[in-house]
């Protein structure tokens, strides 16, 4: 309370007609100024407790917001120095793989398409997709334009869908539609790779496709389970608020 308005409030008192201010009225005036004077002191003092609490919460901030611009700059150089070598291993292995020798059976000949085949296949079907990506991309390689070869990269796509490599996954199953636009595995492939697209989000994509499908091949095991995945989006979808 304001010390001026305090005197004038004792002053009033002391002159009021009628009134006649006694011994105790001003030692309880003289308490109430003195403890209004401890209670302004205590509030100055929290105060400037306050000010050098925001201040220091000020400096952590900035201090923070360092280390998190420093920490960006790691994260940018570490992803630039991934993507290098990435780039580096894919090339390498590339060329790992071109240069693989043609596996030999037990008897010492060289295994026919049909074994390498059936041993990549024998890796995917044990879960072993390292492995069967590996071989059947020693398939593709070394016998190109064969039916097998054909079967390799479908499941070769299948390989990278299950180990959720989706992007090479997706470019996998293309490849085989566009080489074999009429083979006995177009259907599932176009199907899978619409499965692959929902994954990543792609919904309008693998819409599009199962849509083709119910319509170009009603009757068959993809075109029946294309209809089942449009129906599930029609369920998911948000429908639309009634006027």
């Amino acid at each position: 309370m304001n010390l001026r308005f305090t005197g004038i409030l004792v002053l009033s008192i002391l002159v009021l007609p009628g009134c006649i201010a006694t011994r105790k009225d001003i030692d309880g005036l003289n308490a109430s100024i003195s403890e209004l004077q401890r209670e302004l002191s205590v509030l100055r003092k929290n105060q400037a407790s306050l000010s050098s609490d925001i201040k220091g919460l000020s400096q952590t901030i900035e201090t923070l917001n360092e280390h998190l611009d420093e920490n960006k700059r790691y994260i940018n150089i570490m992803l630039n120095k991934f993507d290098d070598f990435d780039a580096v291993m894919g090339s390498r292995l590339k060329d790992i793989r071109q240069n693989l020798p043609t596996p030999v059976n037990p008897s010492g000949k060289e295994v026919t398409p049909t074994e390498l085949y059936q041993m990549a296949y024998s890796d995917y079907f044990a879960g072993k997709y390292d492995l069967a990506i590996l071989g059947f991309e020693n398939l593709i390689a070394k016998y190109p334009n064969t039916k097998i070869a054909a079967d390799g990269q479908y499941y070769l796509s299948e390989c990278l869908f299950a180990k959720k490599l989706y992007e090479n996954a997706v470019a996998s199953y293309d490849r085989y539609v566009k080489a074999n636009p009429r083979g006995e595995k177009t259907f599932a492939a176009l199907y899978r790779k619409a499965l692959v697209l929902k994954q990543i989000n792609r919904i309008p994509e693998a819409q599009e496709i199962w849509e083709q499908l119910s319509i170009n091949a009603p009757e068959t095991p993809e075109g029946k389970q294309a209809k089942e995945r449009l129906y599930e989006l029609t369920k998911s979808s948000p429908s639309k608020k009634q006027d």
